[in-house]
């Protein structure tokens, strides 16, 4: 990474003393001063593209460059003591050509009453507050403001400076656009906006897809799945390329919900309709891993066969209410479905839908050798869609067969330039994650089937609907 400065613009010079004590932060003696500014170079995003380029696939969807630093309130920004005894902390930061910024707080503990929010400069496009209550194992992450420059502030309850802990390790440098995504021309003359026809058989499963954000600079796909106790529990099945082998990274995940087109588009205007609900506001933070297929052959080179391609996250919230989300359905019988649909954000994008009607195959992936390994036959194989296209970013995301049930997860697949897309494109198989059992502590039935009903498949469930469970 390229070294930053950090230059401080002030309009009164005063002292603040901030002592460090026993790992927390007591600011009894903060004065008035004005904003402190961070200002960060442009960071090797050539070098980070040739280090993802030369990683073996799958692969995320990257969009941003994290950019290491150490900043506490002890160390940066401006404190501020109101009248009434409250004290605000503010920071602002600035990064050149970002598309857009985000920031890891790897320490985060707040007292009570304490707030914590981030926006544009402007107070726009504003996420939080957030509470104590919000850090996942003692971190947080927030979602992206757009633009070069973004406002952290910390709000403090009169005499609540005691037990603060807060520090900034990474800014998340975006250099691609989210509101814009940036696809081929050939690839968006044949997305297919969720608000299109395509979905209107599909309404319930649109609203369990969401998109994920990791470690700040990678973007994924996934969907929200219900359980045999029917409780609600916020489980979330992605790829598992989409993390690092520990599951560690977890605690990075910021979902974004309901980011798609409110209109239809026509084909090749990426431009029309325009974004439907309050897109930024619909966000939450933080996730702990619960299962994963991690299988690596100790001497065997990476083959994709042996890396079993699923992720089962546990979201630190229940999504709220007026998030409007659908836990979707699942079949986890060893079938190879005629006729699926995908939902998912390509290139991190606004929702799509793709469709076809063909069979698909229950597969290897082709061109692995799989001479040392064996046969697995971890996946279903799309020999492309009828309608729609996927695109790294959709990584993650999920395959229903016509009864509406989840089958699959996006692994991958060559998705070449053709529209509609008619290469092979791969999903993990459902019925193969839930037979994965390399881990039995990590398994998928104690999660989705906690009543040990042996179910095979479940219908999905609406949290805000009226009628009996």
């Amino acid at each position: 990474m390229q070294s930053h400065t950090l230059k401080v613009a002030m309009k009164k010079i005063l002292l603040a003393t901030c002592l460090l004590l026993a790992g927390t932060y007591s600011i009894a003696a903060a004065k008035v001063r004005d904003l402190d500014v961070l200002r960060l170079s442009r960071p090797n995003i050539e070098a980070a593209l040739a280090a993802d380029a030369a990683r073996p696939s799958p692969k995320p969807y990257r969009f941003g460059v994290g950019i290491p630093v150490r900043l506490t309130p002890a160390t940066a920004g401006l404190w501020q003591t109101l009248s009434s005894g409250q004290q605000i902390w503010r920071l602002q930061v600035e990064a050149g050509e970002a598309r857009s910024l985000s920031f890891a707080f790897t320490r985060f503990q707040l007292p009570a009453g304490a707030e914590l929010t981030v926006s544009a400069p402007d107070g726009s496009d504003r996420h939080g507050p957030y509470l104590a209550q919000h850090a996942t194992a003692g971190q947080l992450w927030t979602p992206p403001v757009t633009g070069a420059a973004a406002l952290i502030e910390l709000r403090l309850p009169a005499g609540a400076g005691a037990g603060l802990g807060l520090e900034l390790t990474q800014v998340n440098y975006g250099f691609r656009s989210f509101d814009a995504a940036e696809p081929s021309t050939k690839a968006a003359s044949c997305s297919i906006d969720v608000a299109c026809s395509q979905g209107d058989e599909w309404r319930n499963e649109i609203r369990s897809v969401a998109r994920i954000l990791v470690t700040g600079i990678y973007a994924c796909s996934g969907t929200l799945l219900n359980n045999t106790a029917r409780d609600f529990k916020p489980y979330f099945l992605t790829a598992n390329h989409c993390y690092d082998a520990s599951g560690a990274e977890a605690a990075s995940t910021v979902v974004l919900w309901n980011f798609q087109r409110k209109k239809c588009r026509g084909a090749g205007d990426p431009a029309s309709g325009g974004l439907g609900g309050n897109n930024t506001g619909n966000t939450q933070t933080g996730a702990t891993m619960r299962s994963s297929g991690v299988f690596l052959t100790p001497g065997v080179p990476y083959i994709i066969n042996s890396r079993p391609d699923f992720a089962l996250i546990e979201l630190s919230q229940t999504p709220p209410r007026e998030f409007g989300v659908y836990y979707a359905g699942w079949d986890r019988r060893n079938l190879a479905p005629v006729g699926v649909t995908g939902i998912h954000h390509p290139e991190g994008g606004e929702k799509n839908i793709s469709l076809t009607s063909r069979p698909t195959v229950i597969s290897d992936v082709d061109s692995t050798d799989d001479r040392m390994l064996g046969s697995f036959k971890y996946f279903l194989k799309l020999k492309g869609w009828e309608q729609g296209i996927t695109r790294s970013g959709s990584s993650g995301s999920g395959l229903w067969n016509k009864e509406h049930r989840l089958v699959g997860n996006l692994t991958g697949g060559d998705p070449g330039d053709a529209c509609p897309d008619v290469d092979a494109t791969y999903y993990f198989r459902f019925y193969s994650a839930w037979q994965f059992s390399e881990l039995p502590s990590r398994n998928l039935p104690q999660f989705l089937d906690p009543r040990n009903s042996g179910v095979q498949v479940l219908d999905g469930a609406d949290p805000n609907s009226t009628k009996p469970k």
